[in-house]
């Protein structure tokens, strides 16, 4: 009884034999590393989360911040009850 080669062997057996048609004459040339650019998405993405953080942070100012009462006070000094 002959026992026929399983999946795995053949699949191995082919991968092999693809792998022995590559040679170095048959590899193209590196290419040469290139300078990393930045793209109009990758600025406007940039200036979009600036623009949020700047806009977060003056809403949190605006909400956590005491304000000053801009309205005058007649309880001030030289304000006292007239004699």
């Amino acid at each position: 009884m002959t026992r026929r080669p399983g999946v795995e062997e053949r699949l191995r057996a082919a991968l092999d034999a693809r792998a022995d048609l590559i040679t170095p004459q048959s590899l193209p040339p590196g290419a040469p590393p290139a300078a990393r650019r930045w793209g109009t998405r990758h600025v406007r993405r940039t200036v979009l989360a600036v623009t949020g953080a700047v806009l977060a942070t003056l809403a949190l100012c605006l909400l956590l911040l005491p304000r000053r009462d801009t309205t005058e006070d007649d309880s001030g000094p030289g304000s006292g009850p007239a004699r």
